[in-house]
């Protein structure tokens, strides 16, 4: 099964599987997937990058790995960081991370998480959609 589509002029389109994941229409566990561990940045075109504290998320960071790996340049695989001590605690963190390419099928999910704050940076925000969706899944 192909994660990702391919549209009639060869250009990368998300499927069904990728942009639930990305809006939260797909698995609850993975509905805050926005709002807590994505990192999109904007380049033109955007790219994702997951990053978790390692090895407890380890498994979390692989499932949506498997769900992106279309996304990923050959050969990119996730890769496990070790951080200096923290410098309260002296504690060293790892984490567990991967990126995705840049592609422009990527711009819409930045531009709905990431509005311009009018000096040249973005600020991550929670669309009122997602919100909505939320409250009737709990209610």
């Amino acid at each position: 099964m192909n994660n990702f589509l391919i549209n009639s002029s060869s250009v990368i389109v998300l499927s069904k599987e990728q942009r639930d994941v990305l809006t939260g229409g797909a698995k609850p566990r993975l509905e805050m997937l926005i709002c807590f561990d994505l990192l999109q940045q904007r380049a033109k075109p955007s790219l994702l990058q997951i990053e978790q504290t390692y090895p407890k998320h380890e498994q979390y960071v692989l499932s949506l790995y498997s769900v992106f790996i279309s996304l990923m340049k050959n050969g990119n695989l996730p890769k496990v960081q070790h951080r200096k001590p923290d410098k309260r605690t002296g504690k060293i963190y790892s984490t567990i991370r991967f990126s995705t390419r840049h592609l422009p099928c990527l711009n819409e999910f930045f531009d709905l998480f990431y509005l311009p704050d009018g000096m040249g940076k973005y600020k991550k925000t929670v669309p009122s959609f997602f919100l909505i969706k939320k409250k009737r899944r709990s209610a």
